[in-house]
């Protein structure tokens, strides 16, 4: 959906401040921005997604990949909506998570790939999240976790 929509990339993140930009004051002070000042103009919206959008909140609590692919459409659809994910619906979120598992080629995402579908999980056996699933299988080699 996102690159239907123009973008490359596409990621989920907490409506919460950003631990990362802890220090960003001190690197900008520093001279690291160089000539990007836009970067010093915008530090204090960068900093939390709620000096924005302060009505942002978090729909998931920092699951994993694998936390979301494993909890119950029902659950995951409660949680998606009002929400600017619910746009993709279940089944689009649903793919989306598949093609995550596959690029993030851990143990754990390549078991909950490979497990059984579960009539709490329909939603994983919509022809266009099973061919998502499929690919993100191949994903794993022999040498893979």
């Amino acid at each position: 959906m996102a690159r239907e929509a123009g973008f490359d990339l596409c990621g989920i993140a907490p409506a919460e401040a950003f631990p990362e930009l802890e220090h960003f004051d001190e690197w900008l002070a520093a001279g690291y921005a160089g000539e990007m000042r836009y970067l010093e103009r915008s530090a204090v919206r960068r900093a939390d997604v709620r000096n924005v959008v302060p009505a942002a909140r978090s729909v998931f609590d920092r699951p994993t990949l694998v936390d979301l692919w494993r909890r119950s459409d029902a659950d995951t659809q409660a949680r998606l909506a009002d929400s600017a994910m619910s746009r993709a619906k279940l089944k689009g979120f649903r793919r989306n998570v598949a093609v995550a598992l596959g690029n993030i080629r851990t143990a754990a995402a390549r078991a909950a790939l490979e497990a059984p579908p579960d009539p709490d999980h329909a939603s994983t056996q919509d022809p266009v999240v099973a061919e998502h699933v499929v690919w993100a299988r191949r994903r794993y080699g022999p040498e893979d976790p």
